[in-house]
This record gives C-alpha cells, sequence and structure tokens, in this order.
C-alpha cells in the first residue's frame, strides 16, 4: 500500500512539473519551430528557448497555453511563410 501512495504522489508530481515547465501546446511549438527554421532575422527573444509562450517570444500572445496571435509586420522577418502555420488552431490574428 505505501508503494501505491509512493507512485501516486511521484505520478502528480511529475505532472505538476510538466504543467510548470512547458507553458506552450506542444503542437504549438512544433509549428512555431517549423516556421521559425524557414524565415532569417528573427527577433532575438526567439532564442531565449523553445518554448513561445513561457520564453515571451516577440510578436506571440498566448492563451493558456495555445498561440492566438502573430504580430509579425514589423519585425524585419525574411522568409516563407510554412504551412505548418496551419497547425496553429487556436490562431485567430496572423
Amino acid at each position: 500500500m505505501a508503494f501505491v501512495r509512493m507512485l501516486l504522489c511521484f505520478l502528480v508530481l511529475s505532472a505538476g512539473f510538466h504543467a510548470i515547465t512547458s507553458e506552450t501546446n506542444p503542437s504549438d511549438v512544433a509549428a512555431l519551430q517549423s516556421f521559425k527554421e524557414k524565415l532569417q532575422n528573427t527577433p532575438p527573444s526567439w532564442s531565449n528557448g523553445d518554448d513561445p509562450c513561457g520564453a515571451k517570444w516577440d510578436g506571440v500572445t498566448c492563451s493558456n497555453t495555445r498561440v492566438t496571435s502573430l504580430k509579425l509586420s514589423s519585425k524585419g522577418l525574411v522568409g516563407e511563410l510554412s504551412a505548418d502555420i496551419g497547425e496553429l488552431t487556436e490562431l485567430t490574428s496572423l
């Protein structure tokens, strides 16, 4: 019985730690990383980590764990608009 309690505690703590360390939905992270790879002149804040919402990427707005807006017109980006942008299913403003 003690083992089961310990296991439950571990699972609860692990889930809480994951929620703290990752603030962006994994599919949104993958879409933005793919988008970023096709661009030049990305804002310096985009190099601050792999978590766009947690690292507060310049021009990226999030609600909860989802990317909801990209305001990039004044960022001087050069490159192609990747089809992966379509994976941002909560995106309401581009």
